[in-house]
């Protein structure tokens, strides 16, 4: 054996530090797990992936108001956040002016507190052009100095904070790695957006990405019959009112839902009454809505446009949340795609 170096010394003493004391573990019960947001850990990495315009960058920042807001109004998704802070979304793709309409879509209709609440806890990055790299240590450290006590950490996206070959194993492990350390530096967890490959079924690039993180999600839409791959997800099989009847061909693209392709913490919750979907408001914005399988017998006969909107109302315009119309926002004819 080769005498110890410096770095060796540093290394070994590091191990010893990090040794866990198994007679405390023996003899007190481990602290519980702190979600961020559902399957997410505080510390740990998620990627959020989906072809491009499906929704990424309004989940993600909505996302963000959730974790720093508790105020009504804050999560028109229902993600079912129990413990806010800080949270900090870092836009490396759309100039500030988008990010500026996106915010005020979002913030429509909330009351003067909770507006307040997101001035003290939000924090939203325009990096467009910035030049972020994870792979620097200087922007490691200065990206763990700026989220020092934050509880997510929201990268939107993934491939424009990294100069890597993205279909390199070894490299994205590298780059996946630094990501890590900004995580365990400030305790946050980091929710990173990312692109689909040419199939559009799985996340682009190398399979460290999703490998080296804890949470994986996508990002799935209603389908057509001219369009649709997969019949289960085929628009007139749902309905948006128990018994109702089917969705019409042109609102699939109005729901998006989030499917959990890998979590490494907790257990999926299965759904017994309907699913959960998201709908997309005015301004793109995403709000919680139940859908429930259609009873194809009972749409036989087919539906006509006036029936469809008698029913469900005036499609994007009712901006529902969970069949809540969303404050102050009105319904206007441009909007209505029904006819």
């Amino acid at each position: 054996m080769s005498a110890p170096t410096r770095d060796s010394a540093v290394h070994l003493a590091a191990l010893r530090d990090r040794q866990a004391d198994l007679g405390h573990w023996l003899e007190h019960e481990p602290p519980p797990l702190d979600f961020v947001l559902p399957y997410l850990l505080a510390g740990t990495i998620g990627v959020l992936y989906a072809p491009g315009g499906r929704g990424k960058s309004f989940f993600l920042l909505q996302a963000a108001i959730a974790v720093a807001c508790r105020g009504p109004g804050a999560d028109p998704m229902e993600l079912g956040v129990t413990s806010h802070g800080r949270a900090v979304y870092i836009s490396a793709e759309d100039p500030a002016t988008v990010l500026h309409h996106r915010f005020r879509a979002m913030c429509a209709g909330m009351p003067a507190a909770t507006r307040e609440e997101l001035r003290e806890r939000l924090s939203v990055v325009p990096a467009y052009a910035l030049g972020i790299d994870v792979g620097s240590p200087a922007w490691c450290d200065a990206l763990a100095q700026y989220c020092e006590g934050a509880r997510l950490l929201v990268v939107d996206t993934f491939r424009r904070v990294h100069h890597e070959d993205e279909n390199d194993n070894g490299k994205m492990a590298d780059i996946m790695g630094r990501v890590e350390q900004i995580a365990a530096k400030t305790g946050a967890a980091i929710l990173l957006a990312h692109h689909v490959n040419k199939a559009g079924e799985a996340a682009r690039g190398a399979t460290a990405i999703i490998d080296n993180a804890r949470c994986g999600m996508s990002l799935i839409t209603l389908q057509t019959d001219a369009t649709g791959l997969k019949e289960t997800l085929r628009a007139h099989k749902f309905s948006i009112a128990r018994g109702g009847k089917s969705l019409p061909e042109s609102a699939a693209h109005r729901f998006v839902r989030v499917e959990h392709t890998k979590v490494n913490y907790g257990h999926i919750v299965e759904e017994v009454d309907g699913q959960r979907w998201l709908e997309k408001g005015l301004g793109g914005v995403l709000h919680a809505v139940t859908l429930y399988p259609v009873d194809a017998a009972a749409t036989e006969g087919g539906r006509t446009k006036k029936t469809m909107k008698s029913e469900y109302g005036a499609g994007a315009a009712a901006s529902r949340a969970g069949g809540r119309a969303m404050e102050g926002v009105k319904p206007t004819e441009a909007e209505d795609d029904w006819d």
